[in-house]
């Protein structure tokens, strides 16, 4: 479990349009919950995980669409990133009282 919450596996993941369910630890909660916080279950708990993928298979609760999980990891894209970036840096140098 203390390995677990790196999130860029995740997100290759949903580039790839393949959906994850995840424990529900930093890094990964940060990486999915925007998209779907229902594939997150309790950090070492391998019931919840196996029950969350049973729901999966068998229809009771999809996972979301390739589609969607592509569309979903182009927010994380480095273009899209280094706007973000750009734009928080933007809004430092605009609010700093020092100028």
């Amino acid at each position: 479990v203390a390995l677990e919450g790196f999130g860029l596996v995740v997100l290759e993941s949903l580039a790839a349009g393949t959906p994850v369910v995840a424990s529900a630890l930093e890094g990964l909660m940060e990486a999915i919950e925007g998209l779907s916080p229902d594939t997150l279950v309790s950090p070492g708990n391998p019931v919840a995980l196996a029950k969350r993928l049973r729901e999966a298979i068998t229809g009771l609760r999809p996972l979301p669409t390739a589609q969607a999980c592509r569309r979903y990891a182009e927010r994380f894209s480095w273009t899209e990133v280094a706007r973000r970036h750009l734009e928080l840096y933007a809004d430092l140098v605009r609010s700093d009282p020092g100028r």
